[in-house]
């Protein structure tokens, strides 16, 4: 900011300091003879090409302290830490309401867990985040997990879609099953909000309107620039419910 500030005083004082001593000067070298208007006009012309040069030199210099400010923070950010995921401890408060069964009973299923122990970490001693989970999600049914905020709810999920670190047991899903999901950070890109939801599928006008009447979508012919960001969550469950995929992933779709 200090650079900043003197770029500045440099910027528009420099000009007016430099005009006083060419004057000054021209008095000193030439005694009693008068300034001519071409010189006097010629010397304001030239003082106006650096007052110009001034300012893209300012413009410069502070795209390079932005950029210096930017590399400094990313270096930092870097240079940080690793965050452990939470001790698997509190992993123990999930509850499956619903049609999930956990026992051996025989039933069509679409996922399932065995003996599944799972980590976000690669290494063999990285912190287990779920352990012993065993768990049937049946086809064609609804099944709802709860629990406390930060209990494994979302680790779940992902340990379902094979987003987390298997260490020990068996993900299994039934074969050419497709599924859709809404994320708990809904996965937005540019465009308008029409496009969002269809996410590349074929435009199909009445279950369009249906879908975005039930998500509550009014600002659907916006830009996503143009959109709240708390329209977020409605456009990324409009998108898993208009796709065609018979197993839906919804994980706080209603926040």
């Amino acid at each position: 900011m200090l650079l900043f500030a003197l770029i500045q005083i440099i910027k528009h004082g420099l000009p007016s300091l430099l005009l006083i001593l060419m004057f000054l000067l021209f008095y000193l070298v030439n005694g009693e003879r008068p300034l001519t208007v071409p010189a006097g006009v010629g010397t304001v012309l030239l003082l106006n090409m650096v007052r110009i040069q001034l300012s893209t030199a300012q413009t410069l210099c502070k795209q390079i302290l932005l950029l210096a400010e930017a590399l400094a923070d990313i270096s930092n950010t870097l240079a940080k830490d690793e965050i452990e995921p939470p001790n698997s401890n509190i992993y123990q408060d999930v509850e499956l309401v619903g049609e999930a069964s956990t026992s051996t009973q025989e039933e069509e299923t679409v996922a399932k867990i065995d003996n599944g122990t799972f980590t976000w970490g690669t290494e063999r001693m990285s912190p287990k985040v779920l352990t012993d989970i065993n768990i049937k999600i049946p086809k064609g049914k609804l099944t709802i997990i709860v629990g406390k905020p930060g209990s494994g709810k979302t680790s779940l999920l992902s340990a379902l879609l094979s987003e987390m670190h298997n260490m020990v047991g068996e993900v299994t899903w039934a074969p050419d099953t497709k599924a859709a999901v809404a994320a708990q950070q809904p996965v937005i890109f540019g465009g308008t909000v029409k496009e969002n939801v269809l996410f590349g599928s074929k435009y199909d006008a009445e279950r369009y309107l249906k879908i975005i009447t039930l998500c509550n979508l009014k600002e659907h012919t916006l830009n996503i620039q143009e959109s709240k960001s708390n329209s977020y969550h409605p456009i990324s469950l409009a998108r898993a419910l208009y796709s065609s995929s018979p197993v839906l992933l919804l994980d706080t779709p209603l926040a």
